[in-house]
C-alpha cells in the first residue's frame, strides 16, 4: 500500500482505491461515493508520523430520515473524534493526537474505524444500517 503523505487526498469512488483502503463494512464504490454497510466500517492507509488530521468529505444523511447523524471515529483503536452532523454538513475533521502519531512509527498502517449510532438502513428492515457516503479522505 503506498504512503499517504500530508496534503494528499484519497478518492474512494474507484474500485482500485477502495480495494486498497476499505477493509470492512463498506458498499461497493460508485461515482456517487460509498456507504457504510454494517457495524464499525473501517479503512486503512499508510500515513507519515507527522500527520495532523484527516478530513473526510461526505454526506452522512439518508434522504427522508433523521436530520442528525453522530459520527465517532477511532484511529488505531484510540478514540479521536465525536461529531454530530446535520444535512448539509459534508466535512468531518479527525484530529491526530500524539498518541496516535506514535503508533505510525516504522511505516505502520493507520486504521480508521467509524461508528454511526444513528444509522438506519435505507434498503429495508433486514438490511444492515448504512450511513456516510464518503467521497475522499484528505491527510493533513
Amino acid at each position: 500500500m503506498p504512503m499517504s503523505p500530508r496534503g494528499s487526498t484519497l478518492e474512494l469512488t474507484t474500485s482500485e482505491s477502495a480495494a486498497l483502503h476499505l477493509v470492512r463494512a463498506w458498499s461497493l464504490p460508485n461515482p456517487g461515493g460509498i456507504w457504510s454497510n454494517g457495524e464499525q466500517p473501517a479503512l486503512i492507509l499508510r500515513a507519515t508520523p507527522d500527520l495532523q488530521s484527516l478530513t473526510i468529505d461526505g454526506d452522512p444523511s439518508v434522504p427522508g430520515q433523521p436530520s442528525r447523524q453522530r459520527v465517532i471515529a477511532s484511529l488505531n483503536g484510540i478514540k479521536a473524534a465525536k461529531v454530530e452532523l446535520v444535512p448539509g454538513d459534508r466535512t468531518i475533521v479527525v484530529p491526530v493526537s500524539d498518541e496516535v502519531r506514535a503508533t505510525l512509527a516504522d511505516g505502520k498502517a493507520l486504521t480508521v474505524e467509524f461508528r454511526f449510532p444513528d444509522a438506519i438502513s435505507h434498503l429495508g428492515w433486514d438490511s444492515p444500517p448504512t450511513s456516510a457516503t464518503s467521497h475522499c479522505f484528505s491527510a493533513r
